[in-house]
């Protein structure tokens, strides 16, 4: 299992990006030596109350951020722009950036399916979800259709399977995410 230390800076605090927060932070709880901030170039209500609420687990929150401190990993949401400001800001540090996607197969014992292209992602990721769980495997949809997937990676053990919808921004930055089913 891989150690977590230094500060992991979280880029958007859409859903995946509160899902990556939250398991930073109970890295930390658990004894981890992490410090966790979130940036967000907007600014906006929902944004506000998960701030608030990562803020009182420990987190640094900066909402309507240009800029971002130094980190040790960057873990960007999948709805951060490529291109983006706050990207740019992120890749200046010299900090490795990963996906939320590259996260999550990092910490997980799962089995996993990924499904990427141009168009019917969402349904045959549901499709291959459903037809797993009816073979007896517990399979989650994960990533763009289900729940994000660092949330779900570290809720599911190595009896299960994360169907993995993956765009192509979350590809991008990713460095040793696979899929990979078990051999035994």
């Amino acid at each position: 299992m891989e150690r977590w230390s230094g500060t992991i800076l979280v880029l958007g605090l859409g859903t995946s990006g509160q899902a990556a927060a939250e398991w930073a932070l109970g890295e930390a709880a658990a004894g981890a030596d992490i410090r966790v901030v979130v940036a967000d170039s907007a600014r906006d209500e929902v944004l506000e109350e998960r701030a608030r609420t990562l803020r009182a687990r420990g987190a640094e929150v900066r909402l309507g951020a240009v800029d971002v401190p130094p980190a040790d990993l960057v873990v960007a949401s999948p709805g951060v722009r490529p291109a983006s400001r706050l990207m740019e800001a992120a890749r200046s540090t010299g900090a490795p950036v990963i996906s939320e996607i590259e996260l999550a197969n990092r910490i997980s014992s799962a089995a996993w399916v990924a499904v990427t292209g141009t168009n019917g992602k969402t349904t045959t990721t549901a499709l291959i979800a459903h037809v797993l769980r009816e073979a007896g495997f517990p399979a989650e949809p994960v990533g763009n259709y289900g729940p994000p997937a660092v949330r779900a990676a570290a809720e599911t053990g190595p009896a299960g399977v994360l169907v993995a919808e993956v765009s192509s921004f979350q590809l991008a930055l990713v460095e040793r995410f696979h899929a990979v089913w078990p051999c035994s």
